[in-house]
């Protein structure tokens, strides 16, 4: 996957949101709506998927068997060592 800065901060943006509210999991939809993003959009579902795949390529979120995404205990330690 080549580097897009554009879907590197939405994907630092989602990784913030999957570790500050979705330890129980997320839908793309609700990732999408909680970085401001229209989920009826298909530009914007394409922007979020892409940045929530970057995460799971960087090992920073994984897809579970139930469609939710959460954050690995990775995302958890880099966010907790951030601030």
């Amino acid at each position: 996957m080549k580097n897009n800065p554009k879907i590197d901060r939405l994907a630092a943006v989602a990784m913030y949101i999957l570790v500050s509210d979705g330890k129980d999991g997320m839908s793309s939809e609700a990732v999408a709506r909680e970085c401001e993003r229209d989920a009826e959009k298909e530009a914007d579902r394409e922007e979020v998927d892409l940045a929530l795949r970057a995460l799971i390529n960087y090992e920073l979120a994984v897809l579970g068997e139930d469609g939710l995404y959460r954050p690995t205990r990775a995302a958890i330690e880099a966010d907790r060592l951030s601030f």
